[in-house]
């Protein structure tokens, strides 16, 4: 854009309103680029994200170029500004265009995480400024305008088309499910990620972080000895979907569930349920996971500013900064009980009057811990400094774990409120009367005591021993405690029989046997756990060397892998102390362990 020349030969100025569409549209260019630059680097480079999987967010196609509005307008209205300010105002439309094409270049190139942060917006600095010279002409503009626009279109159809199609999609199967059987209740798994037994005052902690629950359970059933069959997120899922060991699962840490089995959501909407999940984790149980087959209704990632922002990569990265800065990770992209409650019950009133499936999976105990602030330091101490992430933290450093535990206490306590809250509007409803309830965890957290933190690298009882409450008044009793260990595997069979729902061919055995008067258990010895060998993880790490599997009795556990540990839990309330090894005990326990591996 030119600046006009009086017959003396001096410039005039350009209009103000000349100069803002001037930005306009450039910015509204470079962000739609921006946008498709990233669509292309998200599509074919699946190293983006942290889990390897294909993990897209769908509403990232619209949402990013909007984002790249709000974030590329400061950058292009400088470089305008400096120009018109500076006497260079010919040259304007042409600087920013270049800004514009580095920042849309810088999008991929930020993506990819072999190059360091400066050297990639040094590439596409240099990127920009050739793309710039090369488009300088008309002809070169006009392609990349109309590119842009075509993108712009795109995106808007895709903003538009996605939920619409979706909503078109659920009403067309729902209509064409079968008939479900008179008086079929209603069933709802509750799923807390990252959370022991031993972390609940359910199950006996100090701290009164479950009150809700505690009292929920006055009204079922307890299993003390709840074992997930793994300790992270997407294969004890899996194997709770499926009724199958984890090891017998194609799930991997890199690799989601196929639908080679059979999920537990296919066996209740053939038998006539609407389905619908709903999930906190966007990493590990999003669509790309595989959890989502067999559910007619499945939100993971949903829009909002927030996730507009960080959806980009110039946008996740200024946030991780900030966080830095403030010393507390944001929770911008985060979703909360709360949000996984209004997605629940913004859904459950489309059943039109059929029986319904519904797992919620909660996602507030995971790391980073991060409660809400009111909560922050419930369970704090004076003067202890909040950490809320244990990634640099060493296990010998208990200051900080104990100031990490405190959070992720304060944050189970806000996850128990809010499930309180969820079963209120049930009954406010009149759905919680006729619906069966089975809350449970996907596996715990270590806190150090094995000198290991996290999860998902061991295979030790506090990272694979879970909460498990079963609730369906007039059907279930009320108040009783299982003392025998049982594995969540067999969680699909237990509600698909309360349900009333046939279906013989389902892996696992129903939990019922537990309390119903005159049944006996007849399932395996020993329930059993496995994680995959771990790679790039520090050698100290149990799993760092090979496979791990867990093999859990009445009497003890053991542990095999590299080295062969067995701990005995009839010594103390929690095992503390690795007994002495007696090779007639161990021999039984590898009987039970290829008993279990056996089965299908």
């Amino acid at each position: 854009m030119r600046q006009h020349r009086s017959d003396s030969g001096a410039e005039e100025a350009v209009p103000a309103r000349a100069r803002v569409l001037a930005v306009a549209v450039v910015t509204a260019e470079g962000a739609v680029l921006a946008g498709m630059v990233e669509a292309a680097f998200r599509i074919f480079l699946p190293w983006y994200t942290s889990t390897g999987l294909h993990n897209l967010d769908p509403n990232a196609f619209w949402l990013a170029p909007v984002a790249n509005l709000v974030l590329l307008l400061p950058l292009t209205t400088g470089v305008g500004a400096l120009a018109w300010f500076t006497g260079r105002g010919d040259r304007a439309t042409e600087w920013m265009r270049a800004a514009a094409y580095s920042y849309a270049i810088a999008q991929g190139t930020l993506l990819i995480g072999r190059l360091h942060a400066v050297s990639s917006i040094l590439l596409a600095i240099g990127l920009g400024l050739t793309v710039a010279s090369v488009t300088a002409g008309n002809r070169g503009a006009r392609v990349l305008r109309s590119f842009a626009a075509a993108g712009a279109v795109a995106a808007l159809l895709w903003s538009i088309g996605l939920p619409v199609g979706r909503r078109i999609q659920y009403r067309r199967v729902a209509q064409n499910l079968p008939a479900a059987a008179p008086g079929a209740p209603n069933v709802l798994l509750l799923i807390l990620d990252t959370v022991s037994a031993r972390e609940m005052s359910l199950y006996g902690y100090s701290r009164e972080t479950t009150p809700v629950l505690d009292s929920l359970a006055r009204t079922g059933v307890v299993f003390d000895r709840a074992i997930a069959s793994a300790p992270w997120t997407l294969p004890s899922h899996a194997s709770i979907f499926t009724g199958l060991p984890a090891n017998e699962l194609s799930t991997r840490f890199r690799v989601p569930l196929d639908d080679s089995t059979r999920v537990v959501a296919e066996a209740f909407a053939s038998a006539g349920y609407v389905t619908g999940g709903f999930a906190g984790n966007l990493e590990y149980a999003s669509h790309a996971s595989g959890l989502a087959r067999g559910f007619h209704w499945y939100v993971d990632f949903v829009p909002s500013f927030s996730r507009a922002i960080t959806s980009t990569a110039l946008g996740a990265r200024l946030a991780r900064r900030l966080a830095h800065w403030t010393g507390r990770p944001l929770p911008a992209g985060r979703k909360d009980a709360a949000e996984v409650n209004r997605e629940f019950l913004a859904w459950q009133p489309r059943v039109e009057g059929r029986p319904w499936f519904a797992f919620l999976n909660f996602y507030d105990a995971h790391d980073p811990y991060v409660p809400p602030r009111a909560q922050e330091r419930r369970f704090m101490p004076d003067g202890m400094q909040p950490v809320y992430e244990m990634t640099n933290v060493k296990p010998t450093d208990r200051s900080s774990v104990l100031a990490a535990r405190a959070l992720h206490d304060a944050a189970l306590f806000s996850l128990d409120h809010a499930i309180g809250q969820l079963l209120e509007e049930l009954r406010a409803r009149g759905e919680l009367e006729r619906t069966i309830i089975i809350v449970t965890a996907d596996h715990g957290e270590e806190w150090g005591g094995h000198g290991v933190l996290l999860h998902g690298n061991s295979v030790y009882m506090p990272a694979i021993r879970v909460p498990l409450l079963v609730v369906y008044p007039g059907h279930v009793p009320a108040g009783v405690h299982v003392a025998a260990p049982v594995g969540t595997r067999n969680l699909a069979r237990t509600l698909l029989a309360l349900a009333g729902v046939p279906d013989a061919d389902f892996p696992g055995r129903s939990l019922a046997s537990h309390w119903q008067p005159g049944s006996t258990s007849s399932g395996p010895v020993a329930v059993v756990s496995w994680v995959e060998k771990a790679i790039n993880q520090p050698p100290d790490l149990p799993a760092s060397r090979s496979d791990l599997y867990s093999v859990v009795t009445d009497e003890a556990q053991v542990i095999l892998g590299a080295d062969t540990v067995v701990f005995d839990l009839q010594a103390a309330a929690t095992p503390s102390a690795i007994r002495a090894l007696d090779p007639r005990f161990t021999d039984d326990l590898r009987l039970a362990l290829r008993t279990v591996r056996r089965q299908r």
